[in-house]
């Protein structure tokens, strides 16, 4: 593996160094290497846009380019509204179809955003398959200067991500603000396709990643069939095994990582619904019963529901109207040590059926919680959790050593 900061060097990441590199002359049309090269600042806004535009341009055109990259030192919005708008729904999206936007998609959306009438006339869809697709509808009502954005997107869901200089021309059919505009969407198009030419497997891109701390989700682009996203946690924990033991060969380590996950990726179906009340649950109210439970890596407590929880968790099973109730759970990692982020609230209803929910926990109340259960755990088996835990960890070690063949 070299080191993190091998690409800070100019030298590494110099064209002559690279294949693609022939007489002093790239000859791919979209580097692979812009985000190596961004890193040690060989290359920044300007100079990406004149590489991009490389070659014979018509004269007007390339004046209007250098009064562009004058103008904006990087890549920009039209306004802040633009901006808020292109973030918002830009992660709506993410959130419905558990896929990041980009490529094409991102480049159009950025378009699309651009102003209230623009999202108007070219529209996100969501599909039944939660994919997203996008719908034009110009009803004549566009003059020349919007058109020019309008065809630019619509050209982009053909995989046409080239511009003809020639219609560029003129400010007044295409002012300065929709010209910069266009330039910044055809950059999103093109050198965001690092994406796809993972999912190509062109062996250009060794991996494409995205991490969503606000969503808690890892996403990961495979060669065969696109996007994978888990849990931040699942990921952690599946890493964790898998470097857990240097002697081990890579597919080894491979084949842990992909076991640890298997059956932990998130689905538009499988996002659980955060729980939210009219007030938090005092951690003096949870109280345990019962015996601890091991599941998987987790070690259960279940948490009898002493509480109002329709005012804690907003729900409505406190009522004579249904038959509902609640299933209360604190889970402890046993793989990392520490106590999961949220409750586990499952909803039994009347009919049979089950729900389940989540009920985030603060730091603060993570850590009271810990200490209950260190309490509750001696007085269970005996021993605190950090012992409990240390068992678990070391019987874990010899399952997993006789799994790979080799003796204690």
């Amino acid at each position: 593996m070299p080191p993190k900061n091998i690409y800070r060097s100019r030298k590494v990441v110099s064209c002559k160094y690279c294949f693609y590199e022939k007489n002093d002359e790239c000859q791919l049309r979209v580097c692979p290497y812009v985000a190596e090269r961004i890193t040690a600042k060989v290359i920044n806004y300007e100079k990406l846009i004149l590489e991009f535009f490389k070659g014979n341009q018509p004269r007007l055109f390339s004046t209007r380019l250098r009064k562009h990259c004058r103008t904006y030192r990087h890549f920009s919005y039209l306004s802040t509204s633009h901006r808020k708008l292109f973030e918002q729904t830009r992660d709506e999206i993410a959130r419905i179809t558990y896929t990041p936007v980009c490529g094409a998609d991102l480049a159009i959306l950025y378009l699309s955003t651009s102003d209230e009438l623009m999202s108007k006339h070219i529209i996100p869809l969501i599909t039944h398959a939660k994919q997203l697709s996008w719908r034009f509808e110009s009803n004549g009502s566009l003059n020349a200067k919007k058109y020019a954005i309008f065809k630019t997107a619509k050209q982009f869901t053909k995989g046409d991500f080239e511009i003809n200089p020639q219609e560029f021309l003129s400010s007044e059919f295409v002012p300065d603000s929709t010209f910069s505009l266009i330039i910044n969407a055809l950059l999103l198009a093109n050198y965001d396709q690092l994406l796809d030419q993972r999912l190509q497997n062109t062996g250009k891109v060794s991996g494409v990643f995205e991490i969503d701390f606000d969503r808690d989700t890892f996403s990961a682009a495979n060669a065969m069939d696109g996007w994978h996203t888990y849990r931040i946690h699942d990921v952690s924990v599946a890493a964790y095994h898998a470097y857990r033991k240097q002697n081990i060969s890579t597919d080894q380590r491979w084949d842990r990582l992909l076991d640890k996950l298997d059956g932990k990726e998130l689905t538009p179906n499988s996002d659980v619904m955060v729980l939210t009340g009219s007030r938090r649950l005092c951690m003096n109210e949870i109280t345990f019963q019962g015996d601890m439970s091991e599941c998987g890596s987790l070690l259960n407590f279940y948490v009898p529901v002493t509480f109002d929880p329709d005012a804690v968790f907003g729900t409505n099973v406190a009522t004579d109207a249904n038959d509902d109730y609640l299933n209360v759970y604190a889970d402890f990692d046993l793989d990392v040590g520490e106590v999961c982020d949220a409750l586990t609230v499952i909803q039994v209803c009347g009919d049979g059926s089950e729900e389940a929910y989540r009920y985030p926990l603060t730091e603060e109340e993570r850590s009271t919680l810990r200490s209950k259960m260190n309490d509750y755990c001696m007085e269970q088996a005996g021993m605190s959790l950090d012992d409990y835990r240390a068992q678990y960890l070391a019987e874990e070690m010899c399952s997993s050593s006789f799994t790979d063949g080799q003796t204690m």
